[in-house]
Formats: structure tokens, sequence, C-alpha cells
């Protein structure tokens, strides 16, 4: 049987987008840099050395984050 923090985990791998609540817990970022993150990265790099896809999904006022996508741009940067 699985512990609380294994079904999470779970959960979270599973689903293709994160709330910015979600993805603090799940990368361990806090939220306010996640949203910093967000509105100064959100919209991609589509060339260059270190390109990336656009990793925020804007639902009204509500930030969800492609989680595929934005692991793609973590593993692009050295520091955040």
């Amino acid at each position: 049987m699985k512990n609380r923090k294994e079904q999470v985990e779970t959960l979270f791998k599973e689903k293709y987008t994160l709330t910015v609540i979600e993805a603090s817990q799940f990368y361990g970022i806090g939220k306010n840099k996640l949203y910093e993150i967000c509105d100064r990265y959100g919209k991609g790099k589509p060339s260059g050395v270190n390109k990336y896809q656009p990793f925020v999904l804007k639902v009204g006022k509500k930030v969800l984050i492609k989680k595929d996508n934005f692991e793609t741009f973590l593993d692009s940067r050295c520091y955040l």
C-alpha cells in the first residue's frame, strides 16, 4: 500500500497541468518564485541554444503550468 506522499506524487505525475500551489509542492519552489518565473519566462523561447516551449496556460486569472514543458524549461536553466 502506498503512503500519502507516494499517492500525491503519482497524482501529480499523471496530470497534464499543475496549479502554482501544486507545482510549488511538487518541485520544491516557492509559489511567489513560480509566479515570477511564469510571468518572466512562461511564453517560451522558440529559438537559440536554450529554447523551450511555452509552459503557462491561463484560464481567466488562474495560472496553470504545463508540466512537461516546465520541466524542459528547468532543464535548460542553471539557476532561477
